[in-house]
């Protein structure tokens, strides 16, 4: 190509770009410059770029001023857009969730205002599945199990749950709210009847919301829905989250004292045999919500397996120090002798990390849970505990660390450990452990 061609159209396609970027709003979204809300309607009801009048409704939804919100009555211009079907889907999904916005940031009430119409249009199964998905969503965010209008609420997004006609996908959004916002005995039926569900992003939301609803709640499981979730964390098609799931959900009904105990011996097989590192953490993690003193020791051998050694092993390890710390907090309430037996395995394998371990993510996490030993019931444990973890403030102050995440992790553990506050004065600390435990003139590691 001749020179003098080559300039000519570089030129020419220069001028095209500029003309393009000079074009307005089609060019690009128009969030390159704060439009007042005046400005934000018109584009709204204009004929522009469906990209442009879907960044103005977004952009609506993210008004804080609630007089703006009034004077230009923002709310039910939205409504007005999610509720007409002639309007794009996603103008209507984006319509749906601004409202939402607006609503959780509100001083006044809007939930009463704008919540029967969602319900609606959630009913209305020849609606597009995008605005009910988008409904959905909204009220897993705004909606109040606590409240009679929203436990009404609640009955229209059990029904979408449990109805195998619908979407799976929005069925399981369906349960993630009931998870979220909570539900009665009608709705657990719901749960616990679809725990079986085939698509495997169903299964999780459904053994998701389950989770929740125990972990929030005083429901045990009885022994059949035991042994149904059992034998989904038998099961080796089932997706390892959703294998996860379900341990968590069993072992957080076993903690309670129910028959959820009984899967003790399964979790702990996964735990021990396990070659995914997915469901080995999640086992790990499900024996320290279930905190079952039998299985305590299996816990302490596991964490000296190889495959936990390295930095590949790190997340297994963080996942035993937290184990230890479920079993720290279980235990606190105990008898004196209980208490005193687990701890003081708990706290040797936790200063042990805090000790050796080279991840710092391992040590932190060691830290954190070792602090979790601040009952009065551990208070003949914590001698050795404290004096390492003075040792550790030391040397991060040593290390010329002024600040930071693991500076405040040993502060704090320090504090609930002791019931006193020295901060990171690490000679006052020293002083302290001296007066207190009478330790002599320990030099300490500077």
């Amino acid at each position: 190509m001749k020179p003098v061609r080559t300039i000519v159209l570089c030129l020419a396609a220069f001028g095209s770009l500029a003309a393009f970027r000079g074009t307005g709003d089609s060019a690009e979204p128009m969030e390159r410059e704060k439009r007042s809300p005046a400005d934000l309607i018109r584009i709204v009801k204009s004929a522009a770029h469906v990209e442009d009048r879907d960044a103005a409704i977004k952009a609506l939804g993210d008004i804080t001023d609630e007089r703006q919100l009034e004077m230009y009555n923002v709310p039910d211009l939205l409504l007005d857009i999610a509720q007409n079907k002639s309007h794009h889907p996603r103008l209507r999904d984006r319509s749906i969730r601004s409202i939402g916005n607006i609503t959780m940031r509100s001083k006044t009430s809007l939930r009463e205002r704008y919540m029967t119409p969602f319900a609606k249009l959630l009913e209305d199964r020849k609606e597009d599945p995008n605005v009910r998905h988008a409904v959905l969503e909204v009220f897993k965010n705004i909606l109040r199990f606590g409240e009679v209008k929203d436990r009404k609420t609640m009955e229209t997004v059990e029904k979408v749950a449990g109805d195998r006609q619908e979407e799976p996908w929005l069925r399981a959004a369906a349960f993630d709210c009931m998870g979220e916002v909570g539900t009665d005995e009608k709705g657990m039926k719901t749960i616990l009847a679809n725990l079986r569900e085939g698509t495997p992003e169903l299964k999780r939301a459904v053994l998701d919301a389950l989770l929740k609803r125990i972990r929030e709640s005083d429901a045990q499981l009885d022994l059949p829905t035991v042994n149904t979730l059992i034998g989904i964390l038998q099961d080796k098609d089932v997706k390892p989250d959703a294998r996860v799931a379900a341990m968590k959900a069993v072992a957080e009904s076993g903690r309670k004292g129910g028959p959820g105990k009984a899967a003790a011996p399964e979790i702990l097989k996964i735990m021990k045999d396990g070659t995914d590192m997915a469901l080995v953490i999640g086992a790990i993690e499900a024996m320290g919500i279930l905190a079952d003193e039998g299985s305590l020791q299996a816990v302490l051998e596991i964490s000296e397996e190889k495959f936990f050694a390295g930095d590949d092993g790190a997340p297994a390890r963080a996942a035993i120090c937290r184990a230890l710390g479920g079993y720290l907090t279980a235990f606190e309430s105990k008898s004196r002798s209980q208490a005193e037996e687990i701890g003081k395995q708990c706290r040797d394998r936790l200063m042990k990390y805090i000790e050796t371990d080279k991840n710092m993510g391992v040590r932190r996490r060691a830290i954190y849970n070792l602090g979790l030993m601040a009952s009065p019931a551990y208070d003949s444990l914590k001698k050795p505990a404290v004096d390492l973890l003075i040792d550790e403030l030391y040397g991060v102050k040593k290390a010329g660390s002024a600040g930071g995440e693991m500076l405040e992790l040993i502060v704090e553990s320090l504090r609930y450990l002791t019931r006193v506050n020295h901060g990171d004065d690490v000679d006052k600390w020293d002083d302290w452990y001296k007066r207190t435990y009478g330790a002599g003139e320990k030099e300490r590691k500077k």
